[in-house]
């Protein structure tokens, strides 16, 4: 029997079957099903390609979304603060949230 030097990608696919890539990260489920007909000997190197692309991708996306949440999150914690200074008319608690946000 011969044997083929392909890393294994699964079962093999004729050339008129949909292809589908599916890539999990921590948060995020990325798929793609390609429409088009494949050439079989070109699937398994197509798919590897595809699951790389979208761990990529998601990481990207990972990465902003932190990076927006974080952001946000800054920002309302700011607002917060300066509510809560602006509506006490207790000098002692001015002084205290004065002193939290290090001002």
């Amino acid at each position: 029997m011969k044997r083929s030097n392909q890393p294994n990608c699964g079962p093999q696919h004729n050339a008129n079957e949909l292809t589908q890539t599916t890539v999990q990260t921590s948060k995020y489920n990325c798929s793609i099903t390609s429409k088009q007909k494949k050439n079989p000997n070109h699937i398994c190197k197509n798919k590897i390609k595809l699951k790389n692309l979208f761990a990529n991708i998601a990481q990207r996306l990972h990465r902003v979304y932190a990076e927006l949440h974080n952001s946000a999150r800054k920002s309302t914690e700011a607002m917060s603060a300066s509510k809560l200074t602006a509506n006490c008319n207790n000098h002692s608690v001015n002084q205290a949230v004065k002193k939290w946000l290090g001002s």
